[in-house]
């Protein structure tokens, strides 16, 4: 893992109206680390995703990745530099294929021009193998390669969680954002899904992680950051944030038992 901060927020703000969705917000987030990102509904976690992604424009403040300046830039220019996302409502193409989806993905990676594409030159067929090549590459990777061919509609809940996660995943992203990614999953989705992310870290992309499931934030993150209605409040291990007895009180419970990063 380098210390080099592939992203970074400085003074960051987002406003909706009268309404403070984000307010001032700094953070540093490593290459090849997996950060954790809580808070209660309204903590403001999804608008920073959406900042960060390009999907909306701070109010004030500074986005930098890889030390470069990228406020205002739109989400597909952020795409191409190497920043994708996943959406806590299912963003599935349902009536395609599961092969057909991943390969949605590679939409900016693709070189062919439009002609190219209407009239079927041999460079456009190349890419089209190029880019079938990639998505089952990926469909491996993330367990679904046996159903390539079955529609995206006809999968299982948690299968559909990790194909929209292959779909971000395909461009081979440096930094990927999982919004809610365990959001209706059973304590085995669970499991696999916190294995994919230690398999994603060991290619060496980064991983911002929001989500409510304890039990997965504190196995896959290295780094906690919790939010408080737009503000950090607090930042560290998975062990220094369960120890934390503002962060407990207001969002983990005093009760609640939660397991550590493996």
């Amino acid at each position: 893992m380098s210390d080099r901060a592939l992203l970074e927020t400085r003074g960051l703000s987002r406003l909706f109206g009268g309404v403070v969705a984000i307010e001032g917000f700094d953070i540093e987030v490593r290459k090849g680390e997996v950060r954790g990102l809580i808070g209660p509904n309204g903590a403001g976690k999804t608008t920073l995703f959406n900042v960060i992604a390009g999907l909306l424009r701070p109010s004030s403040g500074q986005t930098l990745f890889e030390g470069e300046d990228v406020s205002g830039h739109s989400a597909h220019q952020l795409a191409r530099l190497g920043i994708r996302r996943t959406f806590q409502n299912l963003q599935l193409f349902r009536d395609m294929t599961v092969l057909q989806n991943v390969i949605m993905g590679l939409h900016t990676r693709g070189r062919a021009e439009v002609f190219a594409a209407l009239l079927r030159t041999g460079g456009q067929r190349r890419e089209e193998r190029w880019m079938s090549d990639e998505a089952l590459r990926t469909l491996e990777f993330i367990g679904l390669s046996d159903e390539a061919q079955t529609r995206a509609s006809a999968l299982p809940y948690g299968r559909m969680r990790m194909l929209e996660v292959g779909r971000a995943l395909v461009s081979q992203p440096k930094l990927l954002l999982l919004d809610e990614p365990a959001a209706g999953l059973n304590a085995s989705e669970c499991l696999t899904l916190v294995d994919l992310i230690d398999r994603i870290q060991e290619r060496g992309i980064t991983v911002m992680l929001v989500e409510h499931r304890m039990d997965v934030v504190m196995r896959a993150c290295g780094t906690i950051t919790v939010l408080n209605y737009g503000h950090k409040l607090a930042e560290g291990s998975p062990a220094a944030i369960q120890a934390n007895s503002e962060v407990v009180e207001a969002y983990l419970g005093r009760s609640g038992t939660f397991t550590r990063r493996r």
